[in-house]
């Protein structure tokens, strides 16, 4: 049985992969800006309102709640950039040490047409 270690709620609409590519295409600063956008509201986000529910050693299963307002985006095209956007951002807040194979066992999405809210549930959970 695992263990929920620590979650998050990000209320943030982070770019498709699609809009983070045509960036690069358009102006590789263009693409930066976003990327360290998003990563700072993660970041500031997971120190205000991340919530650690008990210590445990990684690595962890990392789960990922999508809440879309509709099906206009693809699953993979909602997740593929805001996966390396989350993880940079909660290491840069503190929260895991790094992003790296020490500490992500396993990576698992979920996807929820919600009607109204946007964002994303963030739950790290030691391995059953």
């Amino acid at each position: 049985m695992s263990v929920i270690v620590y979650r998050v709620w990000l209320p943030i609409e982070f770019a498709s992969l699609n809009e983070y590519i045509s960036a690069e295409r358009t102006s590789k600063f263009k693409a930066a800006a976003i990327k360290r956008e998003e990563t700072d509201a993660v970041t500031l986000i997971a120190k205000t309102s991340g919530v650690f529910l008990r210590f445990e050693e990684p690595p962890f299963l990392w789960r990922y709640r999508w809440l879309s307002k509709n099906r206009r985006k693809d699953p993979s095209n909602i997740c593929a950039h805001a996966v390396k956007v989350i993880e940079d951002g909660l290491v840069k807040a503190g929260v895991v040490e790094n992003d790296g194979w020490r500490q992500v066992a396993e990576i698992r999405h979920e996807f929820v047409v919600s009607g109204g809210d946007i964002g994303v549930v963030v739950t790290l959970e030691t391995r059953p």
